[in-house]
């Protein structure tokens, strides 16, 4: 995880030096303060929030289910790997957590199904619907996907 994290750090650098307008970006989500798991929180909660749901619930959810399981960030390391490996268009790390509406909505589904299988079903389905707004994708919360998934131009998945 470090490797990868040090690349999308290197990436994030070499955007900055070649693309100046994308720095306000970079500069929100990537820098040297967080670590991996806080840029997906950070990437997702934005994605996420609504007026009544502010994007520091949704971190700290976020953060809370990364903390406490192994599974769900191993899963979500094997999806950000297969678009690398896999998708002809992905040339970085840095573009599919940022840009990667697939990779975003798997990452949130992989979250919202922590919620469900410990009993927070109403949080859960919180979330199912805010993916299915914000993405485009509905995936209920207690379907059983594996890992290493990429869902490319994923708008209409159910």
């Amino acid at each position: 995880m470090k490797q990868i994290w040090n690349k999308i750090l290197k990436e994030a650098e070499n955007f900055i030096q070649k693309e100046p307008f994308i720095t306000s970006i970079l500069e929100q989500v990537i820098h040297d303060k967080n670590d991996f798991w806080t840029t997906i929180a950070i990437v997702i909660s934005g994605k996420l929030k609504t007026d009544h749901m502010p994007q520091s619930n949704i971190k700290a959810l976020i953060c809370k289910v990364l903390k406490e399981d192994e599974d769900v960030k191993k899963q979500i390391i094997a999806d950000l790997m297969s678009y690398v490996e896999r998708d002809f268009a992905c040339e970085t790390y840095l573009e599919v957590v940022l840009f990667y509406r697939g990779f975003q909505a798997v990452t949130a589904y992989r979250i919202a199904r922590n919620c469900y299988l410990n009993s927070q079903k109403l949080t859960s389905k919180f979330l199912q619907n805010r993916i299915f707004e914000v993405y485009g994708m509905d995936i209920h919360p207690n379907a059983k996907l594996g890992k290493g998934i990429v869902i490319d131009h994923g708008i209409g998945v159910v």
